[in-house]
């Protein structure tokens, strides 16, 4: 790693000088005793110039070889792109919310992990109603929570905090799982009427595309607050999401 980040110095450099990103960065190793080599790539999830990030990818990636022999040279391509041009203004920090973020979630896209915001889609059911993208909201702003305490106040950022009040679970399975007879008889319903009823829009053709659900909350034996609905056309329960 060391050897490398010689040449990582003089190509981010290099970049800086012209005004251009880093979109991938492809490292090949050559083995010393055979002509085995091996085949390092990283992206990010979004091009840029953050030389730390690309090295501590890269070191991610060199802890988890196996090498069978001593490696002899390696070759680094470089394939970058124009930088989008940002007005920066003069006090704000270069290190911000959505740089850590796109670290984040570049470290988690290497390790095979999926993971970014829920965005909402135009769709009649919960389930179909949201995607995971993994672009930064230009929308997503904190909100300010002031908390007053005799004549002190202390104001704290605060991220979705209106799932606090949501009638909806904040975690919401991606299919519904159905229940047994046993599993609902171990539920106690906080109320005999349903919370929200949702059914298929009237042209539906074909009857298996029929969905008439009436959804409850629930406690489990253990406690925890449940979102479950029960299909009006054959009495089958689900259970559909979890409230924090």
């Amino acid at each position: 790693m060391n050897r490398i980040k010689i040449h990582l110095d003089i190509l981010f450099a290099r970049l800086q000088g012209l005004a251009r990103h880093a979109q991938r960065l492809d490292v090949v190793l050559h083995c010393e005793y055979s002509d085995k080599r091996y085949n390092l790539s990283i992206e990010p999830v979004s091009p840029t110039r953050d030389q730390e990030l690309f090295e501590d990818l890269l070191f991610k990636k060199l802890e988890q070889q196996v090498l069978e022999n001593p490696i002899r040279e390696f070759e680094i391509t470089l394939f970058d792109v124009p930088e989008k041009i940002q007005q920066l203004d003069f006090f704000e920090p270069r290190d911000n919310t959505e740089d850590r973020w796109r670290r984040l979630i570049s470290f988690a896209k290497q390790s095979q992990c999926e993971m970014g915001f829920l965005q909402m889609e135009a769709s009649h059911f919960p389930e179909q109603s949201f995607r995971l993208v993994t672009d930064w909201p230009e929308d997503f702003k904190p909100q300010d929570l002031v908390e007053r305490q005799d004549e002190a106040l202390q104001i704290k950022s605060v991220y979705a905090k209106a799932l606090a009040s949501s009638p909806r679970p904040s975690l919401l399975l991606e299919k519904p799982q159905a229940l047994s007879t046993g599993e609902v008889q171990k539920l106690r319903f906080v109320s005999s009427l349903p919370s929200e009823r949702i059914e298929s829009a009237w042209w539906q053709i074909s009857v298996q595309d029929l969905k008439n659900r009436d959804y409850y909350f629930a406690l489990s034996h253990q406690g925890q607050l449940l979102w479950v609905f029960k299909d009006r056309i054959n009495s089958q329960v689900y259970l559909h999401g979890y409230f924090d």
